[in-house]
């Protein structure tokens, strides 16, 4: 199994470095979880489990205030604001109005805007973000503001997830386990000081999953996926999956069914939705008032090759990012990115392409701390007050020491977070221990949880698909780590559910008397 396999030499693993091999950590982390089930299902009572269905909602609320303390005061001591993209997106929405001049003055923010259109939403919502800041806290910097809305994003995330577990998993251990791992794993990890289209593309996803879980049958709800898939995708595209496999499971699984209808009612409502939503984000972009050149554009072919490069094992690669900008029309880029593709794919071979993809596996699935300090010019300028401590706790995990295998507290960071993520990798294919899946779905069927468990099974899927085909970055699966988190906790039920199982049939089979016996 690819992803727990250290000995393979692959892009970025120096920042990823915990106290122990996978396979040990996979292992401990197993037999905590067994433990946790054995344990609290020993205990298990009726009362019990009434009262943690009764104050669910108020244990998540207070959960949710807690990390989002947590989440502050680590900023507070120890916050920094990024350069590369992030930071060009938060210099440009801090330039004095109008845009159409400043920006457009700008050679840079306009070659950038011009090449990467998709930020142009994010850019226009952290100006917003900025009048709100000038108005009630005009004494607060624009960046620290813009982090304190990103955490914020992260912390409500985590609450709408504690909704959708206990929905999906019911109001029982296992939802509760989900819980702990996604506030660990996700909540805790420091990402959600980054204001950028990582911790925004997690809100919306994890927004859009509530609304399928716990809203589906409200036909606002389905307006709102519309709406929101659409402002979603013009800040990170790869949201759009959402979109696309609550279609294809409304569609695919009704098929024959009699509640066909209905389902692709259904799809018709939010695809309208999606297009109207569309045309909102269009409208709000062209109201900047700014002609952009479509040249520099990169499209898919270039993220295509750059996913195929050898010399990166998938990952950013400047060399290709100067091919394709000295290229001066978008249909001249698009033609080398496909001779450079058709090139790398001859050269490799069947066998190359293969050791070729294990390693952008690793690279993007091998790491839960979903490559943290792995972009450039990462930590750009400090702003917390103990940023130079470095016997600040925080500091001690955040900012680690040059030789990151060296420093004590990182290590403990990157362990915990690696721990958790193979736990979750190694639980999804546990759920396949019993179909999901019936012949026929009746209308109270569609609104289980059934559809929901296919959705975010696609989910998962698309976005290995596409980390694979594409540029390989550990630090897209964020915005679907909720996802992952549900499949694997959902596998482990099943597993459960199958051990459980066996040992009440077993017993009963020795019990029972052989009919050839003689008396």
């Amino acid at each position: 199994m690819v992803f727990v396999d250290r000995n393979i030499d692959y892009r970025l693993r120096s920042y990823n470095v915990p106290l122990l091999p996978n396979l040990a950590l996979l292992a401990i982390a197993v037999v905590g979880v067994i433990l946790f089930h054995k344990l609290v299902l020993q205990r298990r009572t009726t009362t019990k489990e009434s009262i943690h269905a009764g104050s669910g909602r108020r244990v998540a609320i207070i959960a949710t205030a807690a990390l989002y303390c947590y989440q502050l005061v680590s900023f507070y001591n120890v916050g920094f604001l990024t350069g590369w993209d992030a930071g060009i997106v938060r210099e440009a929405s801090i330039l004095p109005a109008p845009l159409s001049q400043t920006l457009a003055a700008d050679g840079s923010y306009y070659s950038y805007f011009s090449r990467y259109p998709n930020n142009l939403l994010l850019l226009i919502l952290l100006r917003a973000q900025d009048r709100i800041r000038a108005a009630v806290v005009p004494q607060m910097a624009e960046g620290v503001f813009f982090a304190i809305i990103s955490m914020l994003l992260v912390s409500l995330s985590f609450y709408l997830f504690t909704r959708v577990s206990a929905k999906l998993l019911g109001q029982g251990r296992t939802s509760l386990l989900a819980d702990i791992v996604f506030f660990v794993l996700v909540g805790l990890s420091p990402w959600y000081m980054i204001p950028y289209s990582d911790t925004y593309g997690l809100f919306f996803c994890t927004l859009m999953l509530y609304l399928l879980v716990c809203h589906v049958d409200n036909p606002l709800s389905l307006i709102a996926l519309g709406l929101l898939s659409a402002a979603a995708y013009n800040i990170k595209p790869t949201c759009i999956f959402v979109l696309i496999s609550a279609c294809l499971v409304w569609v695919l699984e009704s098929l024959k069914t009699p509640i066909f209808r209905k389902a692709v009612s259904n799809v018709a409502i939010m695809l309208l939705a999606f297009v109207v939503s569309l045309a909102g984000v269009r409208a709000a972009t062209e109201k900047l008032d700014i002609t952009w050149d479509d040249n520099p554009r990169f499209t898919i072919s270039h993220y295509l090759m750059m996913g195929l490069n050898d010399d990166t094992d998938g990952v950013y690669s400047y060399d290709d990012i100067v091919l394709s900008m000295t290229q001066s029309t978008v249909k001249a880029r698009e033609e080398v990115n496909k001779a450079v593709t058709k090139e790398r794919l001859e050269t490799y071979g069947p066998l190359g392409l293969a050791r070729h993809l294990v390693k952008k596996t690793l690279v993007c699935f091998n790491d839960g701390t979903f490559a943290w300090l792995a972009e450039g010019d990462f930590i750009h300028e400090t702003v917390g007050v103990a940023s130079d401590d470095s016997s600040n706790f925080f500091h001690s995990y955040i900012y680690p020491p040059a030789n990151a295998s060296e420093g004590a507290p990182y290590r403990l960071f990157c362990t915990i977070e690696q721990a958790l993520w193979l736990v979750c990798l190694v639980g999804i294919p546990l759920g396949l221990l019993r179909p999901r899946r019936h012949r026929g779905w009746t209308e109270k069927e569609c609104n289980s949880s059934q559809p929901a468990w296919l959705v975010i099974a696609y989910c998962v899927g698309a976005i290995l698909l596409f980390l694979l085909a594409f540029e390989a970055r550990a630090r897209y699966l964020y915005l679907y780590s909720g996802y992952f988190v549900l499949l694997g906790m959902y596998g482990y039920r099943q597993a459960s559910q199958r051990l459980a199982s066996w040992h009440v049939r077993r017993p009963r089979r020795q019990a029972t008397p052989r009919l050839d016996s003689k008396e």
